[in-house]
């Protein structure tokens, strides 16, 4: 009897650990100008990327810290920032923000941000964004951004630490050289995904690359063109379907590119 009372007393003191924050959620996001969350992006060798970190599910939260893992031999580490539409200053307040490379390990950068005072209305709950980073891609090769030692503090003082995290993906950007025909203004293109294919279409002819590479950055496919639509079906290119098989299908156009995440 005596060993199934501490066994409960165990469980009680464990549930008690969890806060308001315990199903909060940490994601790299490439999207940094929208709302829609994206684990993908490309960059080219000797170029800067930017990368946001944000919250989903947050309670009333009071500050946080967590760390940023990367590839020192892929990525350089060239700044954070809070960034405008600071989350903990949504309700008024006023914040203390740090990113710095961890003194104990190069390839982690340790992230803080705290609200400034004790009043409780100042606290943010929802979703938002947690600090903009800034990365020098050293070479044209795939490697990943992930996020670990997440710690939430509400008002209440009570700290969260099992928080669920997702990591991102930089991807090498194209460098095969197009043949430019004389430059059009265009407005955005449509793009639609259904079925496992991609369609693209802009307002008139202009140059593009479309390749295809998979999680690791390996091309599987690559066609350049000129014109005003482009479909893509790894069916029609010879790409076998595979159960849950992700690939990145990228397309350069008039100095912009697309990005799009396909399962086949």
């Amino acid at each position: 009897m005596r060993k199934i009372t501490g066994l409960l007393i165990m469980c009680l003191v464990t549930l008690a650990i969890a806060g308001p924050n315990n199903d909060a959620k940490l994601y790299i996001d490439f999207s940094v100008n929208s709302e829609a969350i994206d684990s993908m992006g490309s960059c080219a060798a000797e170029s800067t990327i930017v990368t946001a970190v944000r919250i989903t599910g947050a309670v009333k939260l009071f500050s946080y810290q967590f760390y940023i893992n990367y590839d020192t031999s892929s990525l350089q580490f060239v700044s954070g920032k809070v960034g405008n539409g600071n989350f903990l200053e949504e309700n008024g307040g006023n914040c203390f923000f740090m990113a710095k490379r961890s003194i104990h390990d190069s390839t982690r950068i340790l992230v803080g941000n705290s609200l400034v005072g004790s009043e409780e209305d100042k606290c943010v709950s929802d979703s938002g964004l947690l600090g903009l980073f800034t990365f020098k891609h050293k070479k044209d090769d795939t490697t990943q951004l992930s996020i670990d030692s997440v710690e939430l503090i509400d008002c209440g003082d009570t700290p969260d630490s099992d928080i669920l995290c997702f990591s991102g993906t930089i991807l090498p950007s194209n460098d095969e050289p197009v043949t430019h025909h004389p430059a059009r203004r265009h407005r955005s293109p449509i793009l639609s995904v259904a079925n496992g294919s991609v369609n693209v279409e802009f307002a008139g002819k202009t140059d593009y690359v479309l390749t295809v590479v998979n999680t690791i950055g390996k091309k599987l496919y690559s066609n350049k063109g000129y014109s005003d639509r482009i479909r893509f079906d790894g069916h029609d290119v010879g790409l076998a379907p595979r159960a849950s098989s992700l690939v990145v299908v990228r397309i350069c156009y008039s100095g912009s590119e697309l990005v799009v995440p396909l399962i086949r």
